[in-house]
């Protein structure tokens, strides 16, 4: 997967993997920890569509990572070695259908792999039936990692995004968005 992301960034963008900062210095994003949350101050033309994760106990926006966007005012890529991990986790129930939301998009189409938190290995994977996918959550109890990967177009722009996303399956807890653990270890077997 994050092998598809940085080729798909090459593929879509010449130049993707620097960018200028705000005080105008250019760095290599792979060099940087991947952002927590969308840029607010910064053009909403030049910052990709947030992805969200939406359930009976509450909404949550992805973790922004790899990106490029491309437009008749606009041309950004951002670079990263690989998706950061989620900073909090949807609190769902086993067989509870959640919403995989990508915002303000006009058309959108991509994949979302499953792994358990903390592990490389994916479990399972999806495909995203456009902007909005609604998806009955078929995973044992656990902590999981949504690793999503969406080539999209607004109004004005388009590109491609990457971000993930936390999922807490338990039947038992209150539906609810809490933060993520700080070292998840994966489950060895």
């Amino acid at each position: 997967m994050r092998a598809l992301v940085l080729t798909a960034c090459l593929v879509l963008a010449t130049g993707c993997g620097a960018r200028e900062t705000s005080s105008g210095v250019s760095t290599t994003a792979a060099d940087e920890p991947p952002p927590t949350s969308i840029d607010e101050d910064a053009d909403d033309e030049q910052q990709p569509p947030p992805f969200v994760l939406a359930s009976v106990g509450g909404r949550q926006v992805g973790v922004q990572s790899t990106y490029c966007i491309t437009g008749p005012n606009v041309g950004t890529c951002a670079d990263y070695v690989e998706i950061g991990p989620p900073r909090t986790l949807s609190v769902v129930r086993p067989g509870e259908t959640v919403q995989l939301v990508l915002e303000d998009v006009s058309t959108a189409k991509g994949s979302v792999s499953v792994l358990r938190l903390g592990c490389d290995r994916q479990l399972s994977s999806l495909e995203l039936a456009g902007a909005t996918t609604d998806w009955a959550v078929d995973l044992e109890p656990g902590s999981y990692e949504l690793e999503v990967f969406v080539v999209f177009e607004t109004a004005s722009t388009n590109g491609d995004t990457s971000a993930s996303l936390g999922l807490l399956v338990d039947e038992s807890a209150t539906p609810e968005v809490v933060p993520a653990p700080r070292r998840p270890d994966c489950p060895s077997g």
